[in-house]
């Protein structure tokens, strides 16, 4: 009899056991899959079509943070300073963070062209 009461508890926490490591799978990869530029850049564009302007400039931000390259977080600090840069109903144009974003980009690429003429013009129209 105590082996048939020790086979059913083992057998049960098998079971258990095999519950919490696929729960523990499915949360790593719902961990992971927020740290994909690709997927960022599609939620951002996303919230950015449904006029979800707090949700947009997270996973922009979120791009910025998990691009590989230099070249990739370049254009994503282009994108996140042009959103930035929208002014409607909805979102006001916040030119702190867009000098922020441009400044990022001159420290990853001091030589960037296209954000010191941004940088330079903002500040002649200041």
């Amino acid at each position: 009899m105590a082996k048939k009461l020790n086979t059913k508890i083992v057998v049960i926490l098998l079971i258990i056991m095999g519950v919490g490591i696929l729960g523990i799978a499915g949360a790593g990869f719902y961990i992971l899959r927020d740290r994909n530029e690709a997927y960022c850049l599609r939620k951002a564009e996303a919230a950015l079509n449904q006029n979800d302007y707090k949700t947009a400039e997270r996973y922009f931000g979120r791009a910025c943070a998990f691009a590989k390259t230099n070249q990739k977080k370049v254009e994503n600090y282009f994108r996140l300073a042009e959103f930035q840069q929208i002014q409607n109903e909805y979102h006001d144009a916040d030119w702190g963070k867009t000098l922020g974003c441009w400044n990022q980009i001159l420290k990853i690429d001091t030589k960037n062209q296209e954000a010191l003429q941004k940088l330079f013009n903002y500040f002649y129209e200041i």
